[in-house]
């Protein structure tokens, strides 16, 4: 962001050469002032322009472009953009975009959750190749359970990791999002496992399901 204000000179209006539908464009100079280059602004009160902007990021494959992208919506305090940056691009460094959020220190985990997950992912397969995708599953849910429960549900789900997602849907009372992960698996072994006269959460269950079926089947 400093170097876009210092080629721009805090954009100034001796540098506009137009006005779109969305914003001004400014003349800027980078590389000491030997390239000139054509700079957007987005006027925060333009939907439609914010989706055209995100329309022309998408389409560039530079990783710069793409974290400055992100760096810029978090100043703004634009989180929602950050979170779809983080989910639907492809061309923003990881590891980089990461670090970055970390130190942000957000209250909304699903952008690093984004990160996180294609991150950890592959780390845990390149340390060993053809590990079960339940145990990457697991390494995510693990690193995401202080920070958003949903979200390690959401990872336990994707590699059935039914004792995982059991113990924290207890443990935090998200009984919909168990019922709802029982009911869709159809297992045996699960079925014994949550009706258990044991468990001291079995009739928080049951009473999620019938509710959750009742509405399914009305």
């Amino acid at each position: 962001m400093e170097e876009v204000l210092i080629a721009t000179n805090n954009f100034i209006d001796a540098l506009v050469i137009g006005i779109g539908g969305f914003g001004k464009v400014y003349k800027g100079f980078i590389d000491d002032g030997v390239m000139k280059v054509a700079m957007k602004r987005l006027n925060a009160e333009s939907k439609q322009g914010a989706g055209e902007f995100w329309t022309e990021i998408k389409a560039s494959e530079d990783t710069e472009i793409h974290f400055k992208y992100i760096k810029a919506a978090i100043e703004a305090g634009k989180i929602e953009k950050v979170e779809r940056t983080t989910r639907e691009s492809n061309f923003y460094d990881p590891e980089k975009t990461k670090n970055f959020l970390m130190k942000a220190k957000l209250r909304n985990a699903r952008p690093i959750m984004n990160i996180a997950y294609p991150v950890l992912r592959a780390s845990c397969e390149r340390g060993k190749p053809g590990r079960p995708r339940s145990q990457c599953s697991w390494n995510v849910g693990n690193y995401c359970e202080e920070r958003d429960p949903t979200l390690t549900v959401v990872a336990y789900r994707r590699g059935q990791c039914d004792k995982e997602l059991i113990d924290v849907t207890n443990k935090n009372n998200l009984f919909k999002l168990q019922a709802r992960y029982v009911v869709e698996r159809m297992d045996g072994d699960l079925w014994a496992m949550v009706l258990n006269p044991e468990n001291e959460f079995r009739r928080q269950l049951i009473d999620q399901v019938v509710s959750t079926e009742g509405k399914s089947l009305a």
